[in-house]
């Protein structure tokens, strides 16, 4: 019995590793001055399987688009633009629920970036650094509750504008503007019950444009301003 019993616990075991890995996984790399590509990738699955997507773009890569789009549960997005690679055009399409995007600038300039997250459960991550100017980037997030919204601009970062949309409710959005970053724009509109946004400015960071709008019931709004930052600009509207 003890053997039948342990037998059945590594079956199980085994079971759960397997399902713990992705179904499908595409990953693409453009390095070394290349340009000028473009790049589709599209992943479908039933049930309860994994979508992982990994695109990176770097070393001096500029003028290149990715669109990747993404349908069913459990879905993973992780995009890289670094190491001065500009003018790059990337969209994310992710449907149903579970789904996880990251996006990460740095040292790269006037790159656009678009992600659209629908269903539940979705989490954003937008994370612009290191001397990153002029890059563009918006993030929907629609169709169902707990959407999760993460945007930082650090490490002398400028003039970046940075879009998110939310509807549904027990929304969260945080967004921090940080290290001599400065003339940044960053809008947040919720809409749907159960909202909170945070917004921190801090470590000498000026001349920053904030704006803020949530609609319908039990909103939260918190700013903090510290750290020599000066001439920001913050807007809250609550309806």
């Amino acid at each position: 019995m003890k053997k039948f019993v342990l037998f059945a616990i590594a079956v199980f075991l085994f079971a759960g590793s397997m399902m713990a890995q992705p179904d499908n996984k595409s990953s693409v790399f453009i390095s070394d001055g290349s340009s000028g590509n473009s790049v589709f990738i599209s992943q479908e699955q039933d049930d309860d399987e994994v979508n992982i997507s990994e695109v990176d773009i770097i070393s001096d890569s500029d003028e290149n688009g990715v669109t990747v789009t993404q349908a069913g549960e459990n879905q993973y997005s992780d995009i890289d633009i670094n190491n001065d690679s500009d003018f790059n055009t990337v969209s994310v399409l992710m449907e149903d629920e579970d789904n996880n995007s990251k996006v990460s600038i740095s040292e790269s300039w006037s790159n656009l970036v678009e992600v659209s997250q629908l269903s539940e459960d979705n989490t954003s991550e937008v994370d612009i650094s290191f001397f990153s100017d002029n890059n563009q980037v918006f993030v929907t997030q629609y169709d169902g509750d707990e959407h999760e919204s993460s945007v930082l601009i650090t490490d002398e970062s400028g003039s970046n504008v940075v879009a998110v949309s939310q509807g549904g409710e027990e929304q969260r959005s945080y967004v921090e503007i940080s290290g001599f970053s400065n003339g940044n724009s960053a809008f947040v509109s919720q809409e749907g019950e159960d909202q909170i946004s945070n917004i921190h400015i801090y470590n000498a960071s000026d001349f920053n444009t904030v704006e803020v709008f949530q609609q319908n019931e039990d909103n939260l709004s918190d700013v903090f301003i510290g750290g020599d930052s000066d001439f920001n600009t913050i807007s809250v509207s609550q309806k």
